[in-house]
């Protein structure tokens, strides 16, 4: 059951689209892959070090009056840490079949289709061994 949840977070008052819900990651910087961005951004956001990782959908999105973007989703496998709340006003853990009870930005509501469609990767495909200090949940 613990690895059948996704992690959200809600942006800040202040933010762009405030207080829409979210998957944590962020804007790669440049010269940084998908994967290296994640990894940066969940230690800024949630104070975890990510050490292993599934890419599990990428798409393109435009917001508007914004350019295309390319959205990428991964799924945590492995992690270090305790996750802690450093940027957003709430996280919260949600079964995949909850997330649509939450305010999505508009980018992340074509993965909740996808998931839909592929419900094998709810589950997390390898089971590790998790060190004392980490959290027993998956991030995605």
């Amino acid at each position: 059951m613990a690895d059948d949840v996704i992690l959200l977070c809600q942006r800040l008052p202040r933010d762009p689209h405030p207080l829409k819900w979210e998957f944590p990651g962020g804007k790669a910087e440049a010269g940084e892959t998908p994967e290296e961005a994640l990894i940066r951004e969940l230690t800024e956001e949630l104070a975890i070090h990510v050490t292993e990782v599934n890419q599990i959908v990428s798409y393109p999105y435009q917001y508007e009056y914004r350019e295309i973007i390319t959205l990428h989703f991964f799924q945590i496998l492995s992690f270090a840490g305790r996750i802690q709340n450093k940027v957003f006003q709430s996280i919260d853990w949600v079964r995949p079949e909850n997330l649509r009870n939450y305010d999505l930005l508009a980018g992340d509501l074509e993965f909740l289709a996808w998931l839909d469609k592929h419900p094998h990767v709810k589950k997390n495909p390898s089971k590790r061994e998790r060190g004392p200090s980490e959290d027993p949940f998956d991030v995605w």
